[in-house]
């Protein structure tokens, strides 16, 4: 059962967020702990997650990484941000692009690189740097960028960077310290299995409110999907041009973890107060999350190859 579980993640996932969108009873029930199921997404990842092995980095890796943080956290925010004013978005639709732009990728990257043959190495170094990194970029986003200023004072702020950030990575960096190895592998489908519970909830839980709004305003909701897709496979295409003159591996890493992010992460960090455009994207995020990056994957290695 277990195993079943663990290997049936992309169906559950999926079916989770179709009962939630269909049958909101069940995602308003549990909306209010979506956090809590994030927390447990987070730990389980982290603890199954390799050691990102930083000690035997090359020069040469280190410098990618350097320019490829610097890319993905601080330049797109800033870029998405200058599109935003020429296509003078609504306000409350360009902070939650930027917002978007700030977030660190979504920690199922890794595995998707290693299907694909990329270097799942530098994608869970990437995971942990950009994640670690991200409220910086957050805090500053709002100094510079967010034309509607988020409704949390810094003090909350931290508290939330330190329970759903920083506290999954101390207890799995604890959790791979003091658990033998081979413990550690007879309890990896177990908590493959509860990464998939959580995520189910989790994704059930933010359809909530999400059928009402596509029957009250389906051209928004419409937009918004359009937006989501636009928006991940832009930055993954313009991040694999930047990134192919260094090599093929690279510039498809690049663009991995440059369109996928974590935007429940940065909902959670925020206490949810960028705005309903903003938690809406992240619902409609889940899909594309879901269902994009392996064809598009496909897509940019005939991409870079040309």
């Amino acid at each position: 059962m277990i195993e079943k579980i663990a290997k049936n993640a992309f169906w559950l996932v999926l079916s989770a967020m179709i009962l939630g969108f269909f049958v909101p009873i069940v995602s308003h029930t549990i909306r209010p702990y979506t956090f809590a199921f994030l927390f447990g997404v987070m730990l389980c990842a982290l603890m199954r997650m390799p050691d990102p092995d930083f000690a035997h980095a090359k020069e040469k890796q280190k410098t990618r990484m350097s320019i490829l943080i610097v890319w993905q956290l601080f330049l797109t925010p800033a870029i998405v941000w200058g599109f935003c004013n020429l296509a003078q978005l609504p306000d409350t639709l360009s902070t939650a692009l930027i917002a978007c732009a700030c977030a660190g990728p979504v920690f199922s990257t890794p595995a998707f690189a290693k299907l694909n043959n990329l270097d799942a190495g530098f994608t869970i170094q990437n995971v942990v740097i950009s994640s670690l990194l991200m409220p910086i970029s957050l805090l500053l986003a709002g100094l510079l960028f967010l034309p509607v200023i988020p409704d949390i004072d810094l003090h909350t702020f931290i508290i939330r960077v330190l329970i759903f950030l920083f506290l999954p990575f101390v207890i799995a960096y604890i959790y791979r310290r003091l658990i033998q190895t081979e413990m550690q592998q007879k309890l990896d489908m177990k908590l493959g299995a509860l990464t998939t519970i959580c995520l189910c909830l989790m994704a059930c839980s933010l359809m909530d409110g999400l059928l009402n709004k596509t029957l009250n305003d389906p051209l928004k909701i419409t937009s918004l999907i359009i937006l989501v897709i636009s928006f991940n496979l832009t930055l993954q295409a313009i991040s694999s041009y930047l990134f192919k003159p260094m090599d093929k591996k690279t510039a498809l890493n690049a663009g991995l973890v440059c369109g996928y992010r974590n935007w429940t992460l940065t909902l959670a960090i925020t206490a949810g107060s960028l705005g309903e455009d903003f938690t809406a994207l992240v619902a409609l995020g889940q899909f594309g999350v879901m269902l994009l990056p392996l064809p598009s994957l496909k897509f940019f290695d005939r991409f870079i190859k040309a």
